[in-house]
């Protein structure tokens, strides 16, 4: 059942794919101009340095709008020569899949499939004719003229990287005229693809890439050119032959051969036009480069070509001029590499840059320098010692002098302070003159005068300009404490006031009223009761209402408007009251008596206030001037440590330079590094377990001395050329210039190349001299250059027992190695045996004395192996040549005498002749000599082809075959190689052994079909894989299938296309026997002769995108893994890498499994299907068994194995079903001649290690060893022990004998069983089955293929399957496992498995944990959940969002990480926050630290669950079980970074919302005002009471600072911690009782007593108990907690007594 795709998933393709902008840069600019009759180079010149301009892209996808490349056509090179491989297109589809959904393919190993399921794409698929696709292309507008006709030039291999052009391969293309969802896949070809006549790579392409394409898209569309359509062939245009089904049986099978003698001709060398090759590594220089020295010739630079026996490399040549290379270095290293940097071994010279950092450089000292500079640590520490006491030393003296100054001050002030106070309150009071307050102030006895009261001011006035900041102060005090002068409603004054603003207000809003009236008005002002009532009596007379009539009650309805009460009167402060009261008795003289009055009583409340105010200012001054002091102090001390230390880093910067300066050696050999930084890199947070990182900057100086730079770039021959070989001996092969090339080798001026000998297997025979010593090396050519670098000689030999010139010889057969040394009086000849595998060089008895068989000791030029022998040719430079006999110690009698001088001599890799290369009289000429009748002719001279320059140089190989030998010349000055095929011939008959009437059969009658393969391709897909397999990948149920269809757009008859399809399908059901189940026959076929790409198509299916790459994902097999030396060699992404595997040698097991990488399957493991459960089914067997056909038909895979033995190594594809994932990995073939036993067991020990299923393949043969055949598995039972993987070796072995019919199916069985049989009981327990297998294992004998019960076989493989138990549960676990096993066989390791992923797993999980249980992700710059590495499966995360605090972790990507952010953060995130003063304190604080308990809780719970689900498989490792302890630890610092401090808060009477162990004043993180109203209501006339205006969290009434209520001077302990500043006592209180405010306690304020005998201070929080209770020991408010560290840890002593440190045997440990 098809469900059907919501619209609102359905991405806009149209819209999507019309955000890519067709080029507009100019097209001269875009693409070189290049003629079509140029000469193609195999590769751009190089780039010169950083500032030479990029190249224009050569690719034409650049200039194809809304085209992305899906798969890609690669070549490497394998055993066989270079073969072609397909892979996913990464970053082409990664630009793909961003557009569809931004951010979802974030690299190769992290893409979000199912993201991309958001989005719907309807694929249709392309393929055909290469016109056809580009007129194609030009109508959906994604090229122009320009771009299609550079897409149908003729390439050749050399395109794309010297001109212009569209690699093979996959494209996906839209455009916006398409309709939405629609994309057109197009598999565009090479240019011989639909020829039917194709070489077999081309054609094994065409069929690959036509299986991709049918997979991916149920709707095909085939676009012909007309000339492919006029060149097809019908079925009715071919001769009709008789129906005879057996005979033409017959003659499909029988292919007839016979061996013929070859004409017999006379030895010759007969020369043929061979290849040529162009390169830039290949071209001269045109001047010396700069620094070349005098002396050397500039030939010396010209590039040539280096051979071996079957193998060619051009080695350049590049002049190094005598100079340090400057390197800008910008690298990340752990703290080893890092001290191996810096050490003088590594780096002799080490200067500090200018711009080094404090910090840079204290990591530099820490990393080696310490060392470097012998005792100036000691002596740097003892300074910063010396320093700190002085600083202690100066504190304690400043703060001693300041205080007493303060206190000096403070008396001083105390006695003027009177006066100073009053002359603030007359100013703010003009109504009260300063001398009758002064009057006042004093007693009655004191006299003073005007001046002394000035004096007095004065004094403290100029105190205050030196103290501006305190003057403003009190200056602020003061006019709040005036503002109000009695708090008390019912203090005479408050009412006086009251009443007189009333009767104002009166006057005011009633004017006019009678003498009468306002005299009973004044009077009421000095009454004693009843104010109000007798104002509203007055206002409101009884008899009113009846006097008056309509006009009068008028009147008094506007007048009683509220008859309850009197208007309400505007606020006003006491000074701007007392100011109005000196107008008022000019106004009215009835207001004399009243403001006499009033004056009397603000004299008297001015005489209170300044009284305290002057006893309590100085006191307060004295305080802030002692927190001053302590505060300057402070900084004071931090400058001056700041300063000292900053000082005393740069002394010790100029000491160490100086240090650094005098052990630098005079003239170093080594690196000089100019460090500019090293900062900690934070790498908390990923998956690197290693997160002890740095990254150093800066410039590395490293000398290199003038000589020669070195490059090889081997030649290797397509996989095609080799086919052609086999076929055609005389085949011309055309090799090309590898792209990855080894690194470079240098040599000093001194030094040179005596030979380079290029071996099989990319190794070489390199010998080196210097004038003292020659050296021999033997080694990959990816390793040449860091042995001749680091002197790893295979032999050393000394120059002056040599000669001045010995010449050198080398034979790959006999692996001999020659060296003919000559002095005046001697000639000796050295003979050595080497060993490339076991890495020895012999000497081969003692030296040859030849002496005796010359009169006099002649020069010699060329010494050459007869190849193949132990004969050895000498060449005099008089042109003589004799051939010497290393077995019987004597010459030849025959000789050759040359016509000149031997320039180069070389020996046919084939053993037939020998080509020397003469110069006479400036003359070159080539001659070739037989070697069976060497000196009996005169040789036959090969013409030097006149496109040769004559100082070309020359080298003689064998290309493809041994006998194949061609010369090659380079020819600098054009950039080439050029080369002469040379047919050798010799006077003995040859024998061949070929096809009789053509290799495929005969079909004399048959019309030759041109172009059918566009069509026939179909049928070649079928045929190569599946059809229809037993197991089969299911897609997303929610994709909407449409029928299957192929639409050919074609010129030729329409008619004819179905039933040439149907006959097709007909033909190969009846030819495979394959089971189709119809599917082939439902395809509807049609035909048009025109067709419009861009109308709306409705019956192309419609896909999820995620789940359509998926299946495109897991369609490409990926190669994992070669074997070569006897080494297991894991690739990189599916991909060769000299570079990756240089970086594996030496790295630990964890390192390798962490840095493997299975490119396009990462993610599809990781995460889309990280949840499903895996089998895994392999196969192995011998060589061309159909290991990889087999596997297809059974996996639905597409593996490309074939005859020529493309498998290399092991290969892995993936089908997903809806049970589970079926993991296939295939395997090459075991006991073949190319790999060692050694590398047998390795491949061998892989698969049955990973496998659930192993299929074993090979051929019906009852005489065959079955011991032997499964010595390799046999082998691995000592290698890796089952036992101790639990996890691994849970397969059934199934022995599957191909070609069996069923008569001999019980023989075979029975035979098989006696054998295995015999093994079993000659190994016991140690039999590879038991211990491989499990003891399970099948013998199946497969028919005979293209028989009726070849494929239903697979069935029953099915249900075999389907009844083994599953033992990887998730892929991601499965993953994990395949690559720890990969990196075990690469390092050679072999414990258990399970401790190494334990072990990877936890280093892996705590370098995450810190990140994890404060963010609740491993990843801040993404912030992706915490999730189960194995399933993928995201945990629920509790406390989502919320951050916590650990100290010690840095998180850059997050901006501001600290304690009190993360508190902020997270307070802001609870909902009963805002209930905090309808609460109660005690009760919210509680409340409080609940929630944060609880989220911690949360976050704690989460982070356990994570480190469960990712270790619950590992069970009790000891790396585990640390793990968990680190987590226990760091959940405890979470834990206490959330408990809340809880003390009062130093500006109100709340509590502190900070940490517990935070510094500083207390802060409840309000603003310190209380929310409530004012108590009082009753005395307010307004409707809204005003709000409070004391503190937050005092105790008592509320009280407003409008209208006075409480006494509200201040307190008499105002200053200290915990104190409400104003007295709460009733107004007009008792002058003899003391100010007190409503705070519960005011703390003492001294320094907390923890304080050991010596005088170290271990805590310096002030005391906190009340300062009115005594108390002789003082204690801070951590007085439940030791403030001293764990003595093992970094954490908290858990001792409950903060006096814990004073026990001298107190034992501080975390708890």
């Amino acid at each position: 059942m098809t469900s059907v795709i919501s619209s609102d998933d359905e991405f806009d393709m149209k819209s999507a794919f019309s955000q890519i902008p067709p080029s507009t840069a100019p097209k001269s600019r875009q693409e070189p101009a290049v003629s079509s009759e140029e000469v193609m180079d195999i590769d751009p010149p190089p780039v010169k340095d950083e500032n030479t301009a990029a190249a224009p892209s050569l690719d034409l996808l650049n200039r194809i709008s809304g085209m992305f490349r899906l798969l890609d056509l690669v070549t490497e090179q394998g055993s066989g020569g270079l073969v072609d491989k397909i892979l996913i297109a990464q970053e082409s589809v990664s630009l793909f899949a961003n557009l569809v959904h931004p951010g979802s393919y974030r690299s190769t190993t992290q893409v979000d499939f199912r993201a991309l399921d958001k989005h719907t794409i309807k694929p249709r698929g392309i393929y055909g004719s290469m016109t056809s696709i580009a007129d194609f292309l030009v109508k959906l507008g994604c090229i122009d003229e320009e771009t299609r006709s550079l897409l149908l030039r003729p390439r050749d291999e050399h395109s794309g990287v010297s001109r212009p052009a569209l690699r093979p391969g996959l494209y996906i293309v839209s455009s916006q005229k398409l309709e939405e969802s629609l994309a057109y896949v197009v598999f565009w070809p090479e240019d011989a693809t639909w020829q039917d006549g194709a070489i077999s790579s081309v054609s094994r392409n065409r069929v690959t890439f036509m299986r991709y394409l049918t997979k991916i898209c149920e709707q095909v569309v085939c676009l012909m050119s007309d000339d492919h359509s006029n060149a097809l062939v019908w079925k009715d245009e071919m001769p009709v032959e008789p129906e005879d089904d057996e005979s033409e049986a017959f003659d499909d099978r029988m292919f007839g051969f016979s061996v013929e003698q070859t004409n017999e001709e006379e030895e010759n060398a007969i020369p043929e036009p061979g290849f040529t090759i162009r390169s830039f590594a290949i071209e001269a220089p045109s001047c010396a480069p700069p620094g070349y020295p005098d002396g050397y010739p500039l030939d010396v630079l010209e590039s040539q070509v280096v051979v071996g026996e079957v193998t060619q490399a051009i080695l350049q040549t590049q002049f190094i001029p005598e100079e340090q290379t400057r390197t800008t270095i910008n690298e990340i290293m752990r703290p080893l590499a890092l001290r191996a940097r810096l050490s003088k071994e590594r780096t002799p010279v080490v200067i500090l840059g200018d711009s080094i950092s404090e910090d840079s450089f204290k990591q530099a000292l820490d990393h080696g320098l310490w060392e470097r500079c012998g005792g100036l640590r000691a002596k740097f520490d003892d300074k910063i010692v010396a320093m700190r006491k002085a600083r202690d030393r100066v504190r304690a003296e400043e703060r001693t002098k300041r205080r007493a100054a303060a206190t000096k001050d403070r008396i001083a002030l105390e006695r003027d302070m009177i006066f100073w106070v009053g002359k603030q309150a007359a100013s703010l009071y003009p109504i009260i003159t300063e001398i009758a307050l002064f009057q006042a102030l004093l007693p009655p006895d004191v006299r003073f005068g005007a001046e002394e009261c000035d004096l007095a001011v004065a004094t403290v006035e100029s105190w205050f300009d030196e103290h501006p900041s305190l003057q403003k102060e009190m200056h602020k005090e003061v006019q709040i404490a005036f503002e109000r002068l009695e708090i008390d409603p019912k203090a005479r004054y408050n009412r006086l006031k009251n009443r007189l603003r009333q009767i104002r207000a009166v006057f005011e809003e009633h004017p006019g009223f009678s003498p009468d009236v306002e005299h009973r008005l004044f009077e009421l002002l000095t009454i004693q009761k009843g104010f109000k009532e007798e104002l509203l009596k007055i206002l409101q007379p009884e008899d009113q209402t009846a006097s008056k009539g309509f006009i009068g009650t008028a009147w008094l309805y506007v007048v009683v408007k509220k008859p309850t009460g009197l208007p309400a009167l505007p606020p006003m402060d006491d000074p701007s009251f007392a100011f109005s009261l000196l107008a008022l008795p000019e106004e009215n003289a009835a207001y004399t008596a009243i403001v006499k009055e009033l004056t009397s009583q603000i004299l008297e409340s001015l005489r209170r206030k300044v009284k305290a105010l002057a006893n309590v200012i100085p006191a307060k001054i004295e305080r802030e001037l002692q927190e001053q002091c302590e505060l300057d102090i402070q900084k004071m001390h931090d400058r001056r440590q700041k300063k000292d230390e900053s000082a005393a880093w740069a002394d010790l910067l100029d000491e160490t330079r100086e240090r650094l300066s005098q052990n630098t050696p005079i003239k170093p050999e080594g690196d000089t590094l100019i460090l500019d930084s090293i900062t900690p890199v934070d790498l908390r947070g990923t998956y690197h377990w290693d997160r002890d990182q740095f990254r150093i900057k800066g410039i590395l100086l490293t000398p290199n001395k003038a000589g020669f730079q070195y490059r090889i770039h081997p030649l290797d021959v397509k996989q095609d050329d080799m086919q052609a070989i086999s076929q055609n001996p005389h085949h011309v092969c055309n090799p090309i210039v590898r792209a990855r090339n080894p690194p470079p080798v240098f040599l000093p001026l001194k030094t040179e190349w005596s030979l380079i000998h290029l071996l099989d297997k990319d190794r070489c025979f390199a010998v080196t001299s210097d004038g003292r010593y020659i050296s021999v090396y033997m080694e990959n050519v990816n390793h040449l250059a860091s042995a001749v670098d680091q002197r790893k000689v295979i032999k050393q030999l000394h120059h002056e027992k040599l000669g001045s010139r010995p010449l050198f010889a080398i034979d790959e057969t006999r692996r001999l190695f020659a060296i003919l040394s000559t002095t005046e009086t001697s000639i000796l000849l050295h003979v050595y045996i080497y060993d490339l595998e076991a890495r020895t060089f012999i000497a081969r008895g003692g030296a040859f004395n030849m002496t005796r068989w010359f009169l006099s000791v002649p020069e010699f030029t060329n010494l050459v192996f007869v190849s193949g022998t132990e004969d050895i040719l000498l060449i005099q430079k008089d042109g003589l040549c004799r051939i010497f006999s290393l077995i019987s110690e004597t010459d030849r009698p025959s000789t050759v005498q040359l016509p000149g001088e031997a320039k180069a001599a070389f020996s046919s890799a084939d053993g037939a002749c020998l080509i020397v290369q003469v110069v006479q009289n400036g003359k070159v000429s080539l001659l070739c000599y037989h070697w069976p009748s060497f000196g009996t002719n005169e040789g036959i001279e090969i013409p030097w082809p006149d496109e040769v320059p004559v100082d070309a140089s020359v080298a003689v190989s064998s290309i493809g075959h041994r006998s194949g030998v061609y010369i090659l010349f380079t020819v600098p000055r054009y950039g080439s190689c050029t080369s002469l095929y040379i047919r050798i011939t010799k006077r003995s008959s040859d024998f061949t052994f070929k096809p009789s009437g053509g290799l495929m059969g005969s079909s004399n009658g048959t019309k030759k079909t041109v172009n059918n393969s566009l069509i026939d391709c179909h049928s070649e897909v079928w045929t190569r894989f599946p059809v229809r397999s037993p197991i089969t990948r299911e897609m997303n149920a929610a994709a909407i299938h449409q029928p299957r269809s192929i639409l050919f757009v074609s010129s030729a008859l329409s008619a004819r296309f179905a039933p040439y399809f149907t006959a097709m399908v007909r033909e190969f059901e009846y030819r495979t026997r394959k089971p189709t189940k119809g599917a082939l026959k439902a395809i509807r076929v049609e035909a048009k002769t025109n067709w419009n790409p861009l109308v709306a198509a409705s019956d192309v299916s419609k896909m999820r995108v995620g789940d359509w790459l998926v299946g495109l994902f897991c369609l490409i097999p990926i190669h994992l893994a070669v074997t070569g030396s006897n080494r297991f060699i894991p690739l990189k992404d599916g991909v060769t890498s000299p570079a990756f595997e240089s970086m594996l040698l030496g790295a630990s097991v964890a390192q390798i499994s962490e840095a493997l990488s299975f490119g396009w399957y990462e993610s599809i493991f990781n995460s889309y299907l990280a949840n499903k459960p895996v089998k895994v089914i392999t196969s192995m067997g011998e060589q061309s068994v159909g290991k990889s056909f087999a596997l297809n038909h059974f996996i639905d895979t597409s593996f490309a194995g074939s005859a020529m033995r493309c498998t290399e190594g092991v290969w892995l594809s993936v089908t997903p079903t809806r049970e589970y994932l079926v993991v296939a990995m295939d395997f090459e073939g075991v006991h073949s001649i190319e790999r060692s036993a050694q590398e047998d067991t390795l491949l061998v020990l892989l698969n049955a290690a990973i496998s659930n299923f192993v299929l074993f393949r090979n051929n019906f043969a009852l005489s065959r060893d079955i011991a032997g055949l499964f010595t390799s598995f046999q082998s691995c039972t000592k290698v890796l022990d089952p036992a101790a993987n639990p996890s691994l070796f849970h397969s059934t072995l199934g022995i599957i004998i191909k070609d069996v019919i069923d008569s001999d199916t019980r023989e075979i069985v029975h035979e098989f069983h006696q054998k295995f049989q015999r093994i079993v009981q000659q190994e016991r327990a140690d039999n590879f089955i038991s211990k491989l297998h499990r003891g399970k294992l099948d013998i199946i004998p497969w028919p005979v293929i293209e028989s009726a019960r070849f494929y239903d076989l697979f069935m029953g493989l099915k249900q075999r399957l389907d009844r083994q138990p599953v033992t990887h549960k998730h892929a991601g676990a499965f993953l994990s496992v395949l690559k720890m096993l990969m990196a075990k066989l690469k390092a050679n390791d072999w414990g258990a498995l399970d401790q190494n992923l334990a072990v990877q797993r936890a280093q892996i999980l705590e370098a995450a944990l810190p990140c994890a249980l404060a963010l609740g992700t491993c990843d801040p710059s993404t912030g992706d959940p915490l999730k189960n590495y194995d399933t993928d499966e995201i945990l629920e995360d509790g406390s989502p969002g919320c951050q916590f605090y650990l100290e010690g972790l840095r998180l850059p990507a997050i901006g501001d990480y600290s304690i009190e952010r993360c508190l902020f953060n997270l307070r802001s995130g609870w909902k009963d926050r805002l209930t905090r003063f309808s609460t109660g304190e005690e009760k919210f604080i509680e409340l409080y630290n609940v929630y944060l308990h609880d989220i911690a809780e949360e976050r704690i719970k989460l982070v356990h669950s994570w480190l469960s689900a990712n270790t619950t498989r590992f069970g009790e490792k000891a790396e585990i079980t640390s793990l968990f302890r680190t987590f226990d630890k760091l959940a405890k610092e979470l834990r206490l970074s959330v408990l809340l401090c809880g003390s009062k808060c130093s500006s109100c009477g709340l509590l502190c919302l900070h940490h517990k162990q935070h510094k500083g004043e207390h802060n409840c993180m309000t603003s310190h005002k209380c929310p409530d109203i004012c108590s009082f209501t009753q005395q307010h006339t307004d409707s809204d009471s005003p709000a409070c205006g004391l503190p937050a969290g005092h105790t008592g009434r509320h009280v407003c600072s409008e209208m006075p209520h409480l006494c509200g001077l201040p307190c008499r302990l105002s200053g200290k911690e915990g104190c409400l500043h104003t007295c709460i006592k009733s107004m007009g209180h008792d002058e003899d009782e003391e100010h007190i405010c409503a705070g519960r306690v005011h703390e003492c304020g001294e320094l907390c007593s923890l304080v050991r005998p010596d005088g170290t201070r271990l805590c310096s929080r002030p005391c906190v108990i009340d300062c009115l209770r005594e108390h002789e020991r003082h204690a801070c408010d951590r007085s439940l907690s030791c403030p001293i560290l764990c003595q093992l840890c970094n954490s908290y002593c858990a001792a409950g007594d903060h006096f814990h440190g004073l026990d001298p045997d107190a034992k501080h440990l975390c708890g």
